[in-house]
């Protein structure tokens, strides 16, 4: 997911702009003219960026900015003309997106992209970390489910319920979350 980029243009992305996207680690890039394919494309899988050039075919772009962020865990760069930069940054900023204008810094869109691209590193480190705590969470309420039915249905104390499903654990050589589903399929 960290080298996906959807860039969003009624005209064709410039040869300078897409040799700053790749030199910035964004390798696959998706290109589509308006709002409503781009709508399609975010719903139908991930993208680490999103960078709206406006004003696209069918709408402005800042609409589809606030979606890309509300439907995706993604970034978005919206390229303005200098002249309106300000009045879409002060309604946009505080949501996330960084208005840009146009004609675009080369080297500010570089940073831009290297600083995001930083940010989804350490967000995909933080989700995994989540995702394994969330994990463990799940396996000691299995646990604690399990360690419930036997002391019910078994008539254990808790601590040796407790060791029951670690040294059945531990003999079958499969994880205290595998033995307390097996408990429970038994008793519930």
């Amino acid at each position: 997911m960290l080298d996906t980029l959807l860039f969003v243009s009624k005209g064709e992305i410039p040869q300078e702009i897409t040799q700053v996207i790749k030199s910035a680690g964004f390798l696959n890039i998706q290109r589509v003219t308006n709002g409503s394919e781009a709508r399609r494309m975010l719903g139908a899988q991930p993208f680490s960026m999103v960078i709206i050039n406006a004003p696209l075919e069918d709408e402005f772009g800042s609409d589809l900015s606030l979606f890309a962020l509300d439907n995706n865990i993604t970034n978005v760069i919206l390229l303005v003309k200098s002249d309106i930069r300000e009045a879409v940054e002060s309604k946009l900023e505080s949501n996330g997106v960084l208005v840009l204008p146009k004609p675009v810094s080369l080297l500010l869109l570089m940073k831009s992209l290297s600083i995001f691209r930083a940010m989804n590193e350490r967000f995909e480190n933080l989700l995994k970390k989540n995702r394994k705590l969330e994990d463990k969470i799940e396996e000691l309420k299995l646990v604690d489910r399990a360690k419930c039915a036997l002391i019910i249905h078994e008539h254990m104390s808790e601590e040796d319920a407790h060791k029951h499903i670690e040294k059945t654990a531990m003999n079958q050589r499969r994880t205290r979350k595998e033995i307390a589903k097996a408990v429970l399929d038994i008793y519930e």
